[in-house]
């Protein structure tokens, strides 16, 4: 394999493979952090704009809000779903976890189960039976 730059140079090394795989396989140095964002706001930012800032801002606010409302409630799920995105929110400070899909989609269905409406309070059933006889004959 050559590729043969402006000076008639062959710009490809090990094309002949006399070296084996040397310089064919794709490997990471780990030389990524100079582009990397390590904040979770700015990485946003970076990708969406402030339109997707504000969104985040918007939905988290939102999620924390409604949970706190239901941990007032007595509500124990809600104290583990704050807590959670709580501890997603400080992780954020210094390192993007949008970075990988599965705690993306974890923080993104934990802040959808506060923010998504509750159904009607649960309370105890009566069958119409029971609400004719209050008492005696």
């Amino acid at each position: 394999v050559r590729v043969v730059g402006p000076t008639s140079r062959n710009m490809v090394h090990n094309g002949n493979f006399a070296s084996g795989g040397d310089r064919w396989f794709a490997y990471n140095d780990f030389k990524h952090l100079q582009w990397h964002t390590k904040d979770m706001w700015l990485n946003v930012f970076f990708e969406q704009g402030l339109l997707g800032v504000a969104a985040l801002l918007g939905c988290v606010s939102l999620a924390l809000f409604r949970g706190l409302q239901r941990l007032r409630r007595g509500d124990s799920y809600a104290l583990v779903a704050v807590g959670a995105v709580c501890g997603f929110l400080a992780v954020g400070v210094f390192g993007s976890l949008f970075d990988a899909p599965r705690l993306t989609f974890l923080f993104l269905l934990v802040t959808w189960t506060l923010v998504a409406p509750q159904g009607p309070a649960r309370t105890s059933r009566t069958t119409p039976s029971q609400n004719l006889h209050h008492g005696g004959p």
